[in-house]
This record gives C-alpha cells, sequence and structure tokens, in this order.
C-alpha cells in the first residue's frame, strides 16, 4: 500500500511520528516543548481527537490517539503547519521542519494498546536521556503514574483501565520493550498496520 494513501475513518487508531529535517538535532527550547503541548491541547478540543500518549524528543516526537471523526489527515496538516510556523519564527528560519507531512501506522487497539503506549513512554529511556521513564518531563507517562495534575487534553482511562492500579501499569512498562514491538519498528520500512491477522486483512 503506498504510503501517500492514509487509511482514515472513524474512531480509528494511531501511532503518529515523525524526525526533523536530515536527521540533524533540532534546538528545541523550553518554550517550544511547551507549545507542543499547546497544540495537542488545541487539536483535541477542535478536531475531536483523543490523545493516549506523547513524547517529544530533541529531534522527533510521537503521538497515540484516535480519530472519532476519521480526519487525520486534516488534524496533523494543521498541527505540522502550526508547529513549524511557531518554531521558524523563534529561531528565524523558514522551510520544512520535519523530513516529511507525518507518519502514521494504523494500530489494532485492542491488541498493541499498551505496548505501543510502552514503546512511546520508553523513548527517552531508550535514548539514554533519563533511566526511569516518569523522570522525562516532556512525555505523558509522568501522568500515568504520579498524582500531578495531567494536562486536559490526555486521556489516560483508555490505558490505566488495563491495570489495577499505577504500581501494576509501572510494572509493566518497566519491564522493557517487548521483541514483537521492537521488530516492527526497527525495519527500515515500517508496516503502515500493526495488528494480527484478522485485523489486517481488513485493509489488504
Amino acid at each position: 500500500m503506498p504510503r501517500r494513501h492514509r487509511i482514515a475513518f472513524e474512531n480509528a487508531h494511531y501511532h503518529i511520528f515523525n524526525r526533523a529535517a536530515s536527521r540533524k538535532t533540532a534546538c528545541f527550547t523550553e518554550n517550544h516543548f511547551q507549545f507542543f503541548l499547546k497544540v495537542l491541547d488545541y487539536i483535541t478540543h477542535e478536531y475531536s481527537v483523543c490523545i493516549y500518549a506523547y513524547c517529544m524528543m530533541n529531534n522527533h516526537y510521537h503521538l497515540y490517539m484516535s480519530t472519532p471523526k476519521g480526519n487525520i489527515s486534516e488534524v496533523m496538516w494543521y498541527f505540522g503547519m502550526v508547529f513549524t510556523r511557531y518554531i521558524n519564527k523563534s529561531i528565524n528560519a523558514d522551510g520544512p521542519l520535519f523530513k516529511s507531512r507525518f507518519r502514521d501506522v494504523l494500530v489494532d487497539s485492542d491488541s498493541y494498546s499498551l505496548h505501543l503506549t510502552r514503546y512511546i513512554h520508553l523513548n527517552p529511556v531508550s535514548a539514554n536521556l533519563v533511566t526511569l521513564p516518569e523522570s522525562y518531563r516532556w512525555s505523558s507517562y509522568q501522568h500515568y503514574i504520579q498524582s500531578n495534575e495531567k494536562p486536559s487534553f490526555l486521556n489516560t482511562s483508555f490505558i490505566t483501565d488495563h491495570f489495577c492500579n499505577a504500581v501494576e501499569l509501572d510494572e509493566f512498562t518497566k519491564l522493557g520493550i517487548d521483541e514483537e514491538t521492537h521488530s516492527f519498528y526497527r525495519k527500515k520500512k515500517i508496516q503502515r498496520i500493526w495488528g494480527d491477522s484478522a485485523f489486517c486483512r481488513q485493509f489488504y
């Protein structure tokens, strides 16, 4: 299935990610990270998306979201346009900030939502930025296991309802990324769909 054709339908779940152009480390400041969160807040209200997990690194970001209205392309066009414009203005630059518009994987939420969320939250640990995922300020994990106030746009219950308490969720996360997830994301050409055989057959 060509990359230019996105699978979009109501209540679809996606892993959205993108990397800075030329794989360069973007010089994001705290203001840039804060603006990232503001844009996420805006799109949840304006486009009715649900955000379950996020992580913004120095040169890429990850989002786990669903689109009740089936409007993934419209949502991410707005996100990329506004975020790039803000960054370029703040550093007196122009041109594309990221290497592509965005990348997306349609996710079988029944089977892989917990694995995807763990993968996103362990990104800063995998990059050796922190030793504990809750120590990284610019991911949603801290709001899953700590009592600090979470952003209004973040839907945590979709994931936490699978666990008895925050301790159990934390133990699951710190088991590390499982081999199936590693195998899926280490490929040079990541597949467009992540799910069991029955789920994938719906789209091929």
